[in-house]
């Protein structure tokens, strides 16, 4: 991963969701360069889908999916 892509795999559901609140509602503190874009991500995401981004990213071993998986909306 890049310097400018947080590790994501293996995180607590509950930090997670946490931070993708914070960037929904425009509070999260930091000055990450692709801060606009995850918040063009995340900004319609319901309840529901935040847990289910969440669960999902937790159950990954911490190297992440093979390179070339594709992540498909349900």
């Amino acid at each position: 991963m890049g310097p400018d892509i947080p590790p994501l795999a293996g995180r607590s559901p509950s930090y997670l969701a946490r931070e993708i609140f914070d960037i929904q509602q425009g509070t999260r503190a930091g000055s990450y360069p692709l801060m606009p874009l995850m918040k063009k991500a995340v900004e319609k995401l319901t309840a529901e889908g935040i847990i289910d981004i969440t669960a999902y990213l937790a159950s990954l071993p911490v190297d992440g999916p093979a390179p070339g998986v594709m992540l498909t909306r349900r």
